[in-house]
């Protein structure tokens, strides 16, 4: 084999490795392009999930504007209800007072009812003595 063979032969050897090296990087690009792929449906899920966490975020808000408005309406009607007991309260010791009252005009009434009873008998006997001394006379 003289130099010109030689240099043939690894010039088609080095083509040939140019050639392989080609293929693997052929590969390496088409695995490049699916990693790619990936990373953009990758990408397009998170995308996905930060949509959902956003619409979380906003329900979660409504939430707690509902729930605020309740508590606020709670603190209200913890008011009312106190102002309510305390007016309860002081119906009650009028009702008290009233019925005390109630029955010391009762019991005043009996006492007039017996002086009334008492004036009557006294008038009757008052009366029968008036008769009795214009019969005498």
């Amino acid at each position: 084999m003289n130099n010109e063979e030689k240099i043939l032969n690894l010039l088609e050897q080095v083509l040939e490795g140019q050639e392989k090296a080609d293929k693997q990087f052929s590969k390496i690009d088409t695995r490049f392009e699916q990693i790619d792929t990936r990373f953009e449906q990758i990408d397009s899920r998170f995308e996905q999930v930060d949509r959902r966490f956003d619409k979380m975020d906003n329900q979660f808000e409504v939430v707690d504007s509902r729930l605020n408005r309740i508590e606020e309406q709670l603190g209200e009607n913890t008011q009312i209800l106190r102002a309510l007991e305390h007016k309860t309260d002081v119906l009650k010791a009028e009702q008290d007072k009233l019925t005390y009252d109630a029955a010391e005009i009762k019991g005043d009434i009996k006492t007039v009812k017996k002086d009334i009873s008492r004036v009557e008998i006294n008038t009757a006997n008052n009366w029968a003595d008036i008769a009795a001394l214009k019969l005498s006379r």
